[in-house]
């Protein structure tokens, strides 16, 4: 450990952090309680305290809203394949970040909860195949192309 002190998050990131998950928090509940098609986006801000044009400074629509974690992922993915220089490095990076999401989904009800809602919602679903395809995609270039960063992270 070096001697130097962790800066904590400036109050600006922490206000973001916490729009963001009220943001997550209601859109989670209204979706449990309502389904995804019946809960607008107007629903959620309202409960949420903030306005419509403030909910796009976060998130591009409601479904990025559903799949944030899917998302979270993939962002995830593209910074752990950005550090790999070789192929064994793109595998090491898969394994390590394939069971830090299978660790994290195991302890969280909240996840296991939305993959229920994701599951349930012929739109979420389409669109989580298509982030799953476009990351097979970036993971097969990634191992057999290692040293070629532009095309595998490209979105």
């Amino acid at each position: 450990m070096s001697g130097t002190p962790t800066q904590s998050p400036s109050l600006r990131a922490r206000k973001k952090d916490k729009t963001r998950r009220a943001l997550l928090e209601t859109a989670d509940r209204l979706f449990r309680d309502k389904g995804y098609e019946a809960t607008t986006l107007e629903e959620i801000c309202e409960r949420s305290g903030i306005s419509l044009r403030t909910f796009f400074r976060y998130f591009e629509s409601k479904r990025d809203l559903a799949l944030f974690e899917n998302l979270r992922n993939v962002a995830r993915l593209r910074e752990g394949l950005a550090r790999a220089q070789t192929r064994a490095d793109v595998l090491d990076e898969l394994e390590g970040l394939y069971d830090f999401m299978a660790i994290e989904f195991e302890n969280d009800t909240l996840a296991q909860d939305r993959l229920k809602l994701m599951l349930n919602e012929p739109s979420l679903v389409a669109h989580s195949l298509l982030l799953d395809v476009e990351t097979e995609a970036r993971i097969m270039h990634a191992l057999d192309n290692p040293d070629d960063r532009d095309d595998a992270f490209a979105m």
